[in-house]
C-alpha cells in the first residue's frame, strides 16, 4: 500500500481535487462541479472519483488538505448563528458606533450602516474592569453573567462573543464568564476576544470576535459532518484547513476560531503561485487566479508574499494577519448586463455550478464570460468535463475556460508586462497550493512600550510566551522539530499615530542593539510607503510571533521528456477573435498535454486542457518548461 495526500478546494463553481503520491510526488488531477445547497458533497464526490479513477483506495490516503469558503459565504450571505455579545458596563454600542468614516467610493449623504451581526438587544453589559495594564480594578459581575446567559436562552442564542475591555492585557474576567456561560448553557459556543484577537482597539477586537462567534456553528457543523463523511468512506487520513495567513492548521483549530480562514481558497492559489515563482526562477510577480465567481490578485515581493492586518470579511475588519489579497466579483460564470443608463456590467451575480453558464445547456439563458468567450471562438465546446449529476460511467460535454490563462496576456498588455507564466494546471492552482502550504499560526499580544524606557526584558518574556505557545501547537500538528519555524515582528508607530506598520525583528536576543534595528527599518518603511520620516520618537504597540513548519515536501513534478517541434501537436485551426487584430484570424490549436518540455509555438495559439484554456495573443512567443509551465513572453522580450 502507499501513502497518499489528497487537496480539495471548493469554490463557487467547481470543486479541485489534487492527489499526490507522497514517496513518488506522481500528481494526479480532478475537477467536478461544486454543490452549493451542501458543499460537502462535492468534496466527497470529487474524492470519491479520483481515488477509484487512480486505483487509490481510501485507507491509503494519510492526509487531506482543504479550502473553504463556509465561513466567508456564511458572513457574506447573511447566514450566520443568532450571537449573543457580553461587554464591559459602558460599551453596549460598541459595534453600532464603530468607526465614523465611510466605506470608500461611497456617498455619505446616503450611505447607511449596514446590520451589525449582533442584535442591540443582544449585546448585554457586564460590571467588571481590566487596566490596560493588565490590573483588575473591577472585579466580574458573576451573577450578571447568569443573567445574561438566561436572556440568550430565551433570546434563541446558540453562539456568544464576550470582548471584554483591555482583556487582551489580562484574560481572567473573560475566561470566568466563560465558564459560567456554560455551566448555564452547556451546549453555546464561546468566543473570547483575549484568544481570537488579543490585541487592543475596542471595536476591531469586538467586530473579529463576533464574526467568529457568528461562524462557529455553521463551519463546525461542516466540518463536524465532513470528518463523519470520511470516517464512512473508510479513511482516518489527518484534515487540515487552510488559513487566510496562507498556513494550514488541524481543523480541529479551525473549528475553534473560523474566522481565520475566511480568504481559505484565494490563500491557497497564492501559495501555488509561490512555488511556481520558486520554479521558473522569478522573484517578483503578480498573482492572478481567475475562477468562475471571482478574480483574486495579490502582489509577491522577492518571494514572499504580503501581509496586512487591516483586511475587510464583508463590510466589517478583521484584524488577524491575512494575505493580502484584493478580490472582485468577476470570474468566467460572471453574469453581464445592460444597466438602465445603457451601460455594459459584468458581475458580481454569477450563475456559479447550478445552472453555470448559458453554453452548459442546463436552462440559463443569461451571458456570462464564459459564454462571450464562446462566441469569440476562445473556447472549444468539445472538451470532456465530468458532470456530477450524471450516472457514474458517462460525461457530459462542456466547455472548459479557467479564464485566468484566458485573459492574462491581455491583462498583462495592459499593465505593461512582458512575461506571463502559466502552470500545468491552472485550473487546479489552489488545490495544489494546499499541497505546498505550510502548517502556520500567528500569536499576538499587545504590551505598550513608550519611549525612552522601553522595557526588553518584557518584551522577550512576552515573546517568549507567545512562541512557546507556537511550538506547542506545531508539536500538537505533528511537524518535526526540526522543521520548526518561528520568527518575531511588532507593530511600531510614531506617538501620536492612529494606524501601526508591522516589521520583522531579526536579532536573536532582544536587546539594544536588535531595538535600533528595528526602529531603523521602521523609518526606513514609513518613509517607503509614505514618502516621509520624521524625526519623532517610536512607540511598540503589539508583539507577535509566527509559528511554521513544513511536513512533507510536495514539489511540482517535472515531465519526461523533451521536444522542441510543437506543430505537430496541432489539432485543429479556427477563427479567434482578438483585440490586437482587429477581428477573428486563423488560429492553431493544440492539445496542452501533448506539448514536451522545450517546445515553442508563436502566438495567435490556443492550448486546450482538462481544466484550462491557455489563449496565446498575437506578438506573444510561448515556451514550455521542465516543469509543464507555460512561458510567455512578448516577442523581443527574453527576460
Amino acid at each position: 500500500m502507499g501513502t497518499y495526500a489528497v487537496a480539495v478546494d471548493v469554490g463557487g463553481t467547481f470543486t479541485d481535487i489534487v492527489l499526490c503520491d507522497l514517496e513518488s510526488n506522481a500528481q494526479q488531477v480532478y475537477k467536478t462541479p461544486s454543490t452549493p445547497d451542501d458543499p460537502s458533497l462535492g468534496f466527497m464526490t470529487g474524492l470519491a472519483q479520483i481515488l477509484a479513477a487512480s486505483g487509490v483506495t481510501p485507507a491509503e490516503v494519510v492526509h487531506i488538505f482543504h479550502g473553504t469558503t463556509i465561513a466567508t459565504n456564511s458572513v457574506l450571505e447573511n447566514k450566520g448563528a443568532p450571537v449573543g455579545l457580553l461587554v464591559t458596563d459602558g460599551f453596549k454600542y460598541v459595534l453600532e458606533i464603530a468607526r465614523h468614516g465611510t466605506p470608500r467610493l461611497a456617498n455619505p449623504n446616503t450611505w447607511v450602516k449596514p446590520e451589525r451581526p449582533v442584535r442591540p438587544r443582544d449585546c448585554l453589559e457586564v460590571a467588571e474592569r481590566t487596566s490596560f495594564e493588565g490590573q483588575i480594578l473591577v472585579p466580574l459581575d458573576e451573577p450578571a453573567v447568569r443573567d445574561g446567559a438566561r436572556h440568550f436562552q430565551r433570546a434563541g442564542v446558540s453562539t456568544v462573543a464576550i470582548a471584554f475591555l483591555h482583556s487582551y492585557a489580562n484574560p481572567t474576567n473573560e475566561r470566568r464568564a466563560r465558564e459560567i456561560l456554560l455551566q448555564e448553557l452547556p451546549n453555546v459556543a464561546v468566543s473570547l476576544s483575549s484568544e481570537v484577537l488579543p490585541v487592543y482597539r475596542e471595536y476591531e477586537r469586538t467586530i473579529t470576535t463576533v464574526l467568529n462567534a457568528y461562524v462557529t456553528p455553521r463551519v463546525s457543523t461542516y466540518i463536524d459532518n465532513l470528518k463523519q463523511s470520511l470516517r464512512s468512506f473508510g479513511t482516518d487520513a489527518a484534515f487540515s484547513i487552510m488559513k487566510s495567513n496562507g498556513g494550514i492548521i488541524g481543523a480541529d483549530v479551525a473549528v475553534e476560531q473560523p474566522v481565520y480562514t475566511a480568504l481559505s481558497g484565494p490563500a491557497a492559489g497564492v501559495m501555488a503561485t509561490l512555488q511556481i515563482a520558486e520554479s521558473t526562477g522569478v522573484q517578483d510577480c503578480i498573482s492572478f487566479d481567475m475562477g468562475g465567481t471571482s478574480t483574486d490578485v495579490s502582489l509577491i515581493k522577492q518571494r514572499e508574499p504580503t501581509v496586512t492586518l487591516n483586511g475587510k470579511l464583508g463590510d466589517w475588519p478583521i484584524q488577524l494577519p491575512m494575505l493580502d489579497i484584493a478580490t472582485i466579483g468577476c470570474g468566467g460564470g460572471s453574469i453581464a448586463e445592460v444597466s438602465p443608463y445603457g451601460s455594459l456590467t459584468v458581475g458580481p451575480a454569477s450563475a456559479g455550478a447550478d445552472p453555470g453558464p448559458a453554453c452548459y445547456g442546463r436552462g440559463s439563458t443569461r451571458p456570462t464570460v464564459t459564454d462571450a468567450n464562446l462566441v469569440l471562438g476562445r473556447v472549444n465546446t468539445q472538451i470532456a468535463v465530468w458532470n456530477g449529476a450524471t450516472t457514474p460511467g458517462t460525461s457530459r460535454w462542456w466547455p472548459m475556460a479557467a479564464p485566468g490563462p484566458m485573459h492574462a496576456i491581455d491583462v498583462a498588455n495592459m499593465l505593461g508586462i512582458e512575461k506571463v507564466v502559466v502552470p500545468p494546471h491552472p485550473g487546479i492552482a489552489s488545490a495544489y497550493g494546499l499541497l505546498v502550504a505550510k502548517f502556520k499560526n500567528d500569536y499576538a499580544k499587545t504590551f505598550l512600550q513608550q519611549p525612552p524606557d522601553y522595557d526588553l526584558d518584557g518584551m522577550d518574556t512576552v515573546w517568549s510566551e507567545l512562541e512557546a505557545q507556537g511550538r506547542a501547537w506545531l508539536h500538537r500538528e505533528g511537524v518535526p522539530v526540526n522543521s520548526h519555524s518561528i520568527t518575531r515582528s511588532a507593530d511600531l508607530r510614531y506617538a501620536h499615530q492612529g494606524s501601526e506598520l508591522t516589521l520583522q525583528y531579526s536579532h536573536s536576543r532582544v536587546n539594544r542593539e536588535g531595538l535600533e534595528s528595528i526602529l531603523q527599518d521602521f523609518h526606513q518603511q514609513h518613509e517607503q510607503l509614505y514618502g516621509f520620516a520624521l524625526e519623532q520618537q517610536v512607540e511598540i504597540v503589539t508583539l507577535r510571533v509566527t509559528a511554521s513548519g513544513q511536513v512533507g515536501n510536495i514539489t511540482l513534478p517535472r515531465i519526461p521528456g523533451w521536444s522542441a517541434r510543437a506543430d505537430q501537436a496541432i489539432i485543429e485551426r479556427r477563427e479567434v477573435y482578438f483585440e490586437e487584430s482587429r477581428g477573428f484570424v486563423p488560429c492553431a490549436i493544440y492539445p496542452r498535454d501533448s506539448l514536451k518540455p522545450g517546445a515553442k509555438l508563436m502566438g495567435p495559439a490556443i492550448l486546450e486542457g482538462m481544466d484550462s484554456t491557455v489563449v496565446i495573443n498575437p506578438g506573444w512567443e510561448t515556451q514550455v518548461d521542465e516543469y509543464g509551465n507555460c512561458i510567455m513572453r512578448a516577442q523581443g522580450n527574453r527576460r
